[in-house]
């Protein structure tokens, strides 16, 4: 209602704000916020922080404690709906970080949860087809359900992609050319 020439900008921004939101349908995601304890000074760090909250609302990822104690294959399916419509709203491919997948994938194994362990190291071999990493630990789960003859291939393909005297050690002892027997630690 302050029609002084201090308030002109602020006023004219509110009036932006009416005509944007009476026009939805020009497709412009919008959204605005009045910061009333803040001045020029201060607003732009909490509306920036505001902003990229508003802009990237898509991003977070809801995992629960139920998510980490099923046994099933759905939290796979989770991070991988969950990625698809992040690479979706991005425009370009998104995956999650192999690293985080395959501590899951060891963890999930760790507890016999073969299932959930089996979908996360396929969900890295999907995204990262040129990892010898996610072959390894692929077949570090076909070990642990004694499926020698998947270990293998899946060790061979490791060593295809690059050599490792560790997994070159756990194929040797696969095909009886040494014996070793994986402990605990060194599945992680």
């Amino acid at each position: 209602k302050d029609t002084s020439s201090e308030t002109r900008h602020i006023r004219s921004i509110f009036e932006l704000d009416k005509f944007l939101k009476a026009h939805p349908q020009n497709g412009l995601k919008y959204a605005s916020m009045y910061y009333e304890n803040d001045n020029h000074g201060s607003v732009p760090f909490a509306s920036e922080y505001d902003g990229l909250r508003f802009i990237f609302d898509y991003y977070r990822l809801n995992i629960t404690n139920k998510d980490f104690s099923d046994t099933s294959a759905a939290l796979a399916s989770k991070l991988k709906t969950h990625y698809d419509m992040v690479s979706k709203e991005m425009g370009y491919k998104v995956s999650p970080p192999e690293s985080n997948i395959n501590f899951l994938g060891y963890a999930a194994m760790k507890n016999k949860n073969f299932t959930k362990a089996a979908a996360l190291f396929k969900m890295n071999i999907d995204n990262y087809p040129k990892s010898d990493n996610v072959y390894d630990s692929y077949a570090d789960l076909m070990v642990e359900q004694k499926d020698t003859a998947n270990a293998i291939v899946n060790y061979k393909k490791a060593l295809a992609i690059k050599e490792n005297a560790y997994t070159k050690q756990k194929l040797s002892t696969l095909e009886g050319k040494e014996s070793f027997k994986l402990t605990e630690k060194e599945l992680r």
